[in-house]
C-alpha cells in the first residue's frame, strides 16, 4: 500500500495531517505501508525547511511548480491536504478524507 500525501510546506491544514501519518508511517510501516509526500511548493527554501522542521520520516518530492505539478493534475488534485491511497494492485484504492479516515480504511484492509 502506498499513501501519497499531497501537501504545501506553507499549509497550516497539511501540517496538522503530519502526526498522524507519522503514526500510521510508523504503525503500519511493517505490513507494507508506505508514504509518499508530494509537495506542491514553488520554493525550494520552503520545501527544505518544511522538512526539517516537521522532520518527516518518509520520502518527500516537489517539481517546485506548485499546482501546476504533474502529479496534482494526474491524480485530479484541487486542494491541499490530499491523501490518495494506491493499493497493491497499482490501482487507486480510496482518496480519504484526513488522517483518521485513512487509518480506519487501512485497518479495514490490513
Amino acid at each position: 500500500w502506498t499513501v501519497l500525501f499531497f501537501y504545501s510546506s506553507t499549509c497550516e491544514h497539511c501540517h496538522m495531517q503530519m502526526p498522524g501519518l507519522k503514526s500510521i508511517h510508523q504503525d503500519l510501516g511493517p505490513a507494507g505501508v508506505q508514504v509518499v509526500g508530494i509537495a506542491l511548493d514553488t520554493d525550494l527554501d520552503e520545501f527544505v525547511q518544511c522538512l526539517e522542521d516537521r522532520k518527516l520520516p518518509w520520502a518527500s518530492y516537489s517539481d517546485l511548480k506548485g499546482w501546476g505539478s504533474q502529479a496534482a493534475r494526474d491524480f485530479g488534485i484541487k486542494a491541499t491536504p490530499s491523501l490518495v491511497l494506491i493499493g497493491p494492485d497499482g490501482v487507486i484504492a480510496a482518496r480519504p478524507q484526513d488522517h483518521l479516515d485513512l487509518r480506519r480504511v487501512l485497518d479495514d484492509r490490513l
